[in-house]
């Protein structure tokens, strides 16, 4: 790669991890303070998710890997000089588990969601979630493991490491049951989720709809947003690997590796901004920072005489 590309690269991976630094305390105060009673779950949820989405960011941003096609490798433009083999099945590893881990916080989220404002409406046991929520889990540690070993074998001693090439044959069948899931039980719960916000409204308070129209319509947002960040960046590796162009294909592998990178700073914003309390909070910091003043009118007390 050029030098230009390299240092073009390197800024957007710097400055993404400095205003992911700068939006991160708010965004934080914003989830731990600002969350009403009535999302307390949603608090806790969201508190579960930042640590995930921080280390991929984290690690992107103080690593900058960068791929050469040319010469099969990363090479690290970070704050310390790593060298390939080891790091770059850590950083995989990291990308790759925290994004399924992040990807089914949000899939919880809105189960719970759909759990919360229907329990008293439409009749379902509390063991069928908690079933969904188990099933979940022990479908997330299946496909973690299996990534977290694929990507590492070749690392072990070899009279290990052959021991797990098998993965290479089961890792296509378990990731594409893992993501034919998940696609299922997103366009499922989202829909769930809407026709209840139409259906049932009626039947619920005022305050309650509004939330769950709220809570709903931010989670879609960021499960969008994610599939844009993260999704996107695989297929188009993916194209770009079947071309053979070493130019696509660098291109291709640093610019998802950019994209991952903005995948949990778009993430805060569109929360920031889908979620009243928090879009409220912001607002009072910024008028506050630029010295806004609201005035009020004083209607003295004897015209209400």
């Amino acid at each position: 790669m050029s030098s230009l590309l390299i240092i073009m690269l390197m800024i957007i991976m710097f400055s993404t991890g400095i205003l992911t630094l700068i939006v991160a305390p708010f965004f934080i105060y914003a989830i731990v303070y600002k969350s009403s009673h009535l999302m307390s779950t949603y608090r806790t949820l969201m508190i579960a998710y930042i640590p995930f989405s921080a280390l991929t960011t984290i690690s992107i941003s103080t690593t900058v890997p960068l791929y050469d096609r040319k010469a099969c490798r990363f090479f690290f433009h970070g704050f310390v000089p790593f060298q390939d083999g080891v790091l770059s099945s850590v950083l995989a590893i990291i990308i790759f588990i925290n994004d399924f881990v992040t990807t089914d916080i949000l899939l919880i989220i809105l189960i719970n969601r759909y759990h919360t404002v229907s329990k008293h409406i439409v009749s379902h046991r509390r063991s069928v979630y908690y079933t969904f929520y188990v099933l979940i889990a022990i479908t997330n540690i299946i496909e973690s493991l299996t990534m977290l070993l694929l990507l590492s074998y070749s690392l072990y001693p070899t009279h290990i490491a052959v021991k797990f090439t098998f993965l290479e044959d089961i890792f296509l069948p378990i990731t594409g049951i893992y993501q034919i899931t998940r696609i299922t039980a997103f366009i499922t719960i989202v829909y769930l989720n809407l026709k209840f916000g139409i259906k049932y409204a009626s039947t619920s308070s005022a305050n309650v709809v509004r939330l769950h129209k709220m809570l709903t319509k931010t989670v879609v947002a960021n499960v969008l947003t994610t599939m844009f960040f993260t999704r996107l960046p695989m297929l188009a590796i993916v194209a770009a690997i079947s071309s053979n162009s070493f130019d696509l294909i660098n291109l291709a592998i640093n610019g998802g590796i950019c994209f991952m990178n903005c995948a949990f700073l778009s993430d805060m914003l569109i929360t920031l901004y889908f979620v009243a309390p928090y879009r409220r909070f912001v607002k009072s910091l910024w008028r506050r920072r630029t010295g806004t003043v609201v005035l009020v009118p004083m209607i003295s007390t004897s015209h209400l005489k």
